[in-house]
């Protein structure tokens, strides 16, 4: 998942100067599903008495707004504390799913002030409406498609099939993972001899995986919304072995070099892999 941060225009609690102390998550955002239903349990720091009493007194109300653009989903969870349960069933998710928490004005509030403004608000005072906002406390996004706990798995998003019609290899981005398509007479051969040989797996990695895995990434941002796409871009924008790539632009505008070692970090250095291989095969021939 990702967390982000967002920042709103006149005494608005959150990331800026307007009203401190900045509200802040406790840990990472966490997720459960059953069968039938994902929960997603969130928890905040939030130290701002004036606000806290407000809430506590109803005219305010802790909101968090989900929003999913793959299914139309939209739907606001309140709560009476910075402590969030949120179930929400299977069916209703799909793709990236957006939460954004506030503390909202319930009920009209007069003359709202607070002792933690910042210096440029001192003695002014805010009528407040149903609606407004007195916090913001954060925001992320989740990827109900995206399998988190196998992410270091290459298999999450590259698969190898058989083109029966093929005469020659041919890489296919547009579904779920990148396809890598070989002939019946190839693919025979990698099934039979190759597939579960962590030796000749090796091999395979750095060369025809590898080469799927480049062609994918110079191409990705006519492929965004694919599930491999999905997967890459948030193991890019969240892993901090890519970081220093990551400070030098978006995923989609990478230069061809950082695309050629961002697709061997993903690969856990291919080549290195392949020469150790190599010279464990010829020791194991002595």
């Amino acid at each position: 998942m990702k967390i982000n941060d967002l920042s709103f225009p006149y005494p608005v609690l959150g990331i800026g100067d307007d009203i401190l102390p900045k509200p802040t998550f406790k840990g990472e955002p966490q997720v459960e599903s059953d069968t039938t239903n994902y929960t997603f349990t969130v928890d905040f720091a939030m130290v701002n008495p004036t606000i806290k009493q407000v809430a506590d007194s109803g005219s305010a109300t802790y909101l968090c707004e989900v929003t999913c653009s793959s299914t139309l989903y939209r739907k606001s969870f309140r709560s009476q504390t910075t402590h969030f349960v949120i179930v929400i069933p299977k069916t209703h998710l799909g793709g990236r799913v957006d939460f954004q928490f506030t503390i909202t004005v319930t009920k009209s509030i007069k003359a709202y002030t607070n002792p933690q403004f910042h210096e440029d608000y001192k003695g002014f005072s805010f009528d407040l409406e149903p609606g407004d906002l007195l916090g913001f406390l954060g925001e992320f996004s989740y990827d109900v498609d995206i399998k988190y706990d196998k992410l270091k798995s290459v298999g999450t998003f590259m698969q190898i099939t058989e083109g029966p019609t093929l005469k020659l290899a041919r890489f296919n981005l547009g579904g779920d993972k990148i396809d890598i398509q070989l002939p019946s007479t190839l693919y025979q051969q990698y099934r039979h001899s190759i597939m579960g040989n962590m030796r000749l797996a090796n091999i395979i990695h750095s060369s025809i995986v590898f080469n799927a895995l480049v062609t994918a990434l110079l191409d990705i941002q006519n492929f965004g919304n694919t599930l491999w796409a999905r997967t890459i871009k948030y193991r890019f924008d969240t892993e901090a072995t890519f970081e220093d790539i990551r400070e030098q632009n978006a995923l989609e505008e990478l230069e061809t070099d950082d695309i050629i070692e961002l697709a061997q970090r993903l690969l856990s250095d291919p080549y290195g892999r392949l020469f150790n291989t190599i010279s464990t095969l010829l020791d194991d021939e002595d």
